[in-house]
């Protein structure tokens, strides 16, 4: 084969790698902005819905001051904002190096034992500048998946947080009203019997002093919204989605952290249906 022809064959060459680069990347491009909107909103709806469970959960924590001397202190804490979800692909790469070979295979044209050592360089170039786009486009799957696995993560750390905003405003919260003032009422019941008089101020007792008798549902509705609280706590002070798109984590790490995040909700779900199995007062209306 000629000079001119072997240079046509490989410019050829590089054309195929390219174009075939290039459709392979435009179509990941294409399927990636679906899970990509998905995500941007459903963190979207994590950062109102956080903002809602400050103040939901700050409410739950005032009243579980009023029983302040159950076994482990309870704090406040700040549920962490996620930040926007964005994960941007790099622009289709372009590598003209190669047309740097050709110029000198140009000028090199009647040399054949140079001319041989260029074309070889040029075949090199060009295999070296496929591998480069093989490799582009597995990381860009692997951005794809990641996402999608994210996405999935997102929508469970969004359940996590209705269902507790949910359970503190329609069950919990309603129920602590009630069970406070029965509190109050006993306390001023046994102040009334042994001084025969009303008392200008009363102490609830100890919940624990209810363990064991008439009242312990009282006493379990009280510890488990206790243990409520100290589990979310733990659940929403992990950054997750942060987390994984700030360290480009990889699918091993991020199911690892799907993993987790399920055990959680499925926990959560567990405790609280253990506080609606003690309510005391308040009728139960979820099976309405």
């Amino acid at each position: 084969m000629s000079i001119r022809k072997e240079k046509i064959f490989l410019k050829n060459q590089l054309d195929d790698v390219y174009k075939n680069y290039e459709e392979a990347a435009e179509k990941i491009r294409r399927n990636f902005k679906e899970p990509e909107g998905l995500l941007d909103a459903q963190v979207g709806i994590i950062n109102n819905d956080t903002k809602k469970a400050r103040k939901i959960i700050s409410a739950l924590y005032k009243f579980l001051l009023n029983f302040n001397k159950i076994e482990t202190p309870i704090t406040v804490f700040d549920l962490n904002v996620e930040p926007l979800y964005t994960m941007e692909l790099w622009d289709v790469k372009t590598n003209y190096s190669i047309e740097k070979i050709f110029r000198e295979l140009e000028s090199g044209l009647g040399k054949r034992k140079k001319n041989e050592a260029v074309l070889q360089k040029a075949q090199n170039e060009i295999e070296s500048f496929e591998t480069e786009c093989n490799n582009d486009i597995t990381k860009r799957k692997n951005h794809l998946a990641l996402c999608k696995e994210i996405l999935e993560i997102a929508e469970i750390y969004s359940n996590c947080i209705t269902l507790v905003n949910d359970t503190i405003t329609e069950m919990i919260i309603p129920e602590l009203k009630a069970v406070l003032c029965f509190f109050y009422a006993d306390a001023m019941k046994e102040t009334l019997r042994d001084k025969n008089k009303i008392p200008l101020t009363v102490e609830p007792h100890r919940i624990s002093t209810y363990q064991n008798t008439l009242y312990h549902k009282h006493y379990l509705f009280v510890k488990n919204t206790a243990d409520f609280y100290k589990f979310i706590c733990r659940v929403f002070t992990k950054t997750v989605i942060k987390n994984l798109v700030e360290s480009e984590s990889n699918m091993k790490t991020a199911k690892s952290e799907r993993n987790k995040l399920k055990n959680d909700y499925n926990d959560l779900e567990q405790r609280v249906q253990e506080i609606r199995d003690n309510r005391i007062i308040t009728e139960d209306k979820s099976n309405d």
